[in-house]
């Protein structure tokens, strides 16, 4: 892995929100919800609300801790309060690759 300065071992979730749509929109949110119902946030280093063009997207990180907690859906909002989920194989697929990560059979 390149880079200047220390690098940092803890293992974080990297994820993109595109804007697949024909028309601008405005991100306000990026979070999801637990089994409990309850709704979550994630904190983003970039400023939010961002406006993507058609075809733009942001790339960003987070910890990893969330997907321990095995959400039931992923998801960014946009300004008109519209929901895009992650398609549920996708989170499906990544919270199974976590838990093999959580048992040392990574692979």
């Amino acid at each position: 892995m390149g880079g200047i300065g220390p690098s940092d071992p803890s293992p974080v979730l990297v994820y993109n929100v595109t804007n697949t749509g024909r028309r601008p929109i405005v991100v306000t949110h990026v979070g999801g919800e637990l089994a409990k119902g309850t709704h979550f946030m994630v904190t983003n280093r970039i400023q939010l609300p961002k406006a993507l063009q058609p075809g733009e997207y942001f790339l960003e990180y987070t910890d990893v801790s969330i997907l321990r907690e095995r959400p039931q859906a992923l998801w960014a909002i946009d300004s008109l309060n519209k929901y895009w989920k992650i398609r549920a194989k996708a989170l499906k697929r990544l919270l199974n690759e976590t838990k093999d990560d959580a048992n040392g059979s990574a692979g």
